[in-house]
């Protein structure tokens, strides 16, 4: 098995919710109430989030602590091309594409961030989007979870989670057979769905 990734390992982190639910179950002011302090993840939660739910381009997760946000992200069906990929990973044709499950937004409420005392929020979200991630492919197939971080910090907390970058890219990706290994070793589940 891989070993895991510092910021995953079990004991590492609590979580700061109870459940997590779809976004198009919460009501309007709970939605217009939540703030993450990034004006584009800001941007994306209040104007473009419940829509793009809505017609299917994403699906919104949503961390909820009684009736508060904890933060939330996005999980949907994407592909990269293999020439993307270090040789390594190409698994055929470099032109092959390969099916792949993109986090696409990630975001965490204001005042939980880098609060010690709930946890790291964004790595329990992370963990259970790449769980779900896993999840989704046993169902309907994936080799790679890919997401793009906003700037070169979260990159370096991506990479601290066990994403890899593309080489000459601004995406990054994770092996779903790496994740099913973590997620192996975390366990049956540090966080409540």
């Amino acid at each position: 098995m891989a070993d895991l990734p510092a910021l995953m390992r079990p004991g590492s982190m609590r979580v700061a919710w109870d459940r997590i639910i779809p976004q198009t179950n919460l009501p309007q002011d709970a939605i217009e109430g939540f703030a993450s302090g990034n004006p584009e993840l800001d941007h994306f939660w209040l104007d473009k989030s419940l829509t793009y739910s809505k017609i299917g381009m994403c699906a919104v997760h949503v961390a909820m602590k009684g009736e508060d946000i904890a933060g939330f992200y996005t999980i949907s069906p994407s592909v990269i091309r293999g020439v993307g990929l270090p040789k390594s990973r190409q698994a055929g044709k470099p032109t092959m594409a390969h099916p792949s499950w993109l986090i696409g937004e990630l975001a965490v409420r204001k005042d939980l961030r880098g609060k010690k005392e709930n946890g790291s929020v964004g790595a329990a979200l992370l963990c259970h989007a790449v769980h779900m991630a896993c999840d989704l492919s046993v169902m309907a197939g994936g080799r790679l979870v890919m997401l793009d971080p906003l700037n070169d910090t979260l990159g370096k907390w991506y990479e601290d989670h066990g994403f890899l970058r593309l080489p000459d890219a601004k995406t990054m990706f994770m092996p779903l057979r790496n994740a099913r290994s973590y997620m192996e070793q975390i366990g049956e589940p540090f966080f409540v769905f």
